[in-house]
């Protein structure tokens, strides 16, 4: 089903112009919603009804077209920072997730207590270094934990004689 349209003639900046807007009022205030409403003057009878324009939000154009391609460069490279920001921010996000394991780390805890009790004292403080630097900073209790372990285990280290 087809609707009604008219067409009125109407004025802008010295100009007569042709308008088409919807007959009814339900369409024609739906759209004053949508786009906001400029006031136009009817060249028959003088009177002047709301209705929407492509240009409402734009207050002014750039004087020259060199303002205006700039504005443009403006625009792109703010879209294009935004955008590699994002994309920084992602992947630093990213990282940082991976940085810390604590399954890997409780697995080298346990590596290096066993390494402890078997005597290697080298080998026990390799796994407790990396279950350190795997351990998220946030399991406070743990870090305090290996630390001490690869305190003792250092001080064990320096107190054996070498076997050679």
């Amino acid at each position: 089903m087809e609707r009604e349209q008219k067409t009125e003639n109407i004025r802008e900046g010295g100009q007569r112009k042709e308008a088409i807007h919807p007959s009814t009022p339900t369409d024609h205030h739906h759209i004053n919603q949508l786009m906001g409403p400029i006031t136009r003057i009817n060249g028959r009878d003088g009177s002047s009804s709301s209705a929407w324009s492509v240009f409402d939000t734009i207050k002014d154009f750039p004087p020259t077209p060199e303002a205006l391609m700039a504005e443009i460069d403006s625009a792109i490279s703010i879209s294009e920072y935004n955008h590699s920001t994002s994309l920084l921010h992602n992947a630093f996000t990213q990282q940082q997730q991976h940085r810390y394991d604590a399954r890997l780390a409780d697995q080298g805890y346990k590596s290096g207590c066993a390494e402890l009790a078997a005597g290697n004292l080298d080998e026990a403080l390799r796994h407790l270094q990396t279950s350190l630097s795997l351990c998220p900073p946030d399991k406070t209790s743990a870090v305090t934990k290996l630390r001490s372990l690869i305190s003792f285990v250092s001080q064990q280290k320096n107190q054996k004689p070498p076997t050679t």
